[in-house]
């Protein structure tokens, strides 16, 4: 192979006696003949797209705001009316553009008559009132109930007296039959229709019968001659007796065994007669029986005055007797006006509700039976408290622990 006669020193020896080649133009010279020899197609604008997509546009800024409406309210409404009107439409044989514009012009309307406070909840946060209005608790119903049979029950009714379970009180209950006016005869009929054991009481009236006396202001008391009185528990009989018709007008009681006069009462002897009295000055506390229900039971003393029996009512007095009055209130005055009773509370917020109730109806029997016909509550922020209206006097009651008798005929 032929040997090259250059080597890389002469190579360069010989580049750089060439003469020097440099382009003189300017920057903005050279870009401006590029761009004039290239070539320059020009692009074609398809007008059909862009028409509708402008009118895309402009339709869907139309209806936008009754869609946002719609799904807001749940659309219900307006759902149910387009739909019924298209059902309308298809069953006519409308074309479909008459039913779109009969469709969009009842929503129209509907929109139109919308009144302006009918806007979402979800629209408008609820006020903290609002939600406290919403998570407050309905105010309680004032009840509408009674602990004593009132004077006006009188005819209708007999007050019989009966024992707890251990024969430890005296527990007046007030029999008011169905059927009006009863009479001396109608006595052993009422009693007989009330189950006593079913208030866990106890029946001193057994084996006894209720008579009328020829005397109007008498009541005759026959005792079975197989019944004996041994007991001083079996005693509690003649208290039983005055406690029953003492308040009926009697005066007194007449006493037989069978037909023969006289009882053996035990501890007392042979009584032919009981004196009555309309009331033996006692005072009345809360009784609770096997059922929790609230009675009154009476005293097994008497009192001098009534401040010396509320002294008693304000404390819990033997076993199963409770006090009548609500833990805070007290009676801070006693003013005796002739028949009148005048009883001044201290400063309490007295609720309206049945322990406020049995405390006061408590307050009005043991007035009773001190002789007062009326009785006034002052400093009771309440006009009325169950069936009492205490703005004003109100007069005792006849009876304790009302119960219906439904009287068969």
């Amino acid at each position: 192979m032929k040997k090259s006669e250059y080597n890389e020193e002469h190579i360069q020896e010989l580049l750089s006696k060439l003469p020097e080649i440099r382009d003189k133009r300017s920057r903005d010279e050279v870009y401006k003949r590029a761009s004039e020899s290239r070539p320059f197609k020009q692009r074609k604008i398809w007008i059909g797209p862009l028409v509708a997509s402008f009118a895309a546009l402009f339709i869907l800024a139309v209806i936008s705001p009754f869609w946002i409406s719609q799904f807001q309210s749940g659309g219900s409404g307006n759902d149910s009316l387009q739909m019924t009107e298209e059902d309308k439409g298809a069953s006519s044989g409308e074309p479909a553009d008459e039913k779109e514009s009969l469709a969009q012009d009842n929503q129209e309307t509907a929109e139109r008559k919308k009144p302006a406070d009918s806007s979402p909840k979800t629209a408008v946060p609820e006020s903290k009132e609002e939600k406290k209005a919403e998570q407050r608790p309905a105010p309680p119903v004032e009840p509408n109930v009674t602990f004593t049979a009132k004077e006006d029950q009188r005819d209708q009714s007999l007050v019989l007296a009966y024992s707890d379970s251990s024969a430890n009180y005296t527990i007046p209950v007030t029999l008011i039959s169905s059927g009006g006016s009863i009479q001396a005869e109608q006595f052993n009929e009422l009693r007989a229709f009330f189950d006593e054991e079913k208030w866990g009481l106890s029946d001193y009236f057994q084996d006894i019968e209720i008579r009328e006396s020829e005397n109007p202001q008498h009541i005759e008391i026959h005792m079975s001659e197989n019944r004996k009185i041994l007991s001083s528990s079996d005693a509690l009989l003649a208290e039983i007796i005055q406690a029953s018709f003492g308040g009926k007008g009697y005066t007194a009681a007449e006493l037989y065994t069978g037909d023969s006069p006289g009882i053996d009462m035990g501890p007392l002897g042979v009584l032919n007669e009981l004196e009555l009295h309309p009331s033996d000055k006692r005072a009345f506390f809360k009784y609770e029986n096997q059922s929790k229900k609230s009675l009154f039971v009476k005293s097994n003393i008497s009192y001098d005055s009534f401040s010396d029996a509320y002294t008693d009512m304000t404390e819990n007095i033997g076993s199963g007797l409770q006090s009548v009055m609500i833990e805070g209130a007290k009676i801070e005055n006693v003013q005796e006006q002739g028949n009148e009773l005048i009883l001044t509370f201290n400063t309490f917020e007295f609720q309206n509700n049945e322990d406020t109730v049995f405390m006061l109806e408590a307050l009005l029997l043991t007035a009773k039976e001190f002789n007062f016909e009326t009785v006034s509550f002052q400093n009771i922020n309440l006009d009325k408290v169950g069936t009492l209206e205490v703005d004003k006097p109100i007069t005792v009651p006849y009876g304790p622990n009302p119960i219906q008798i439904e009287m068969k005929k």
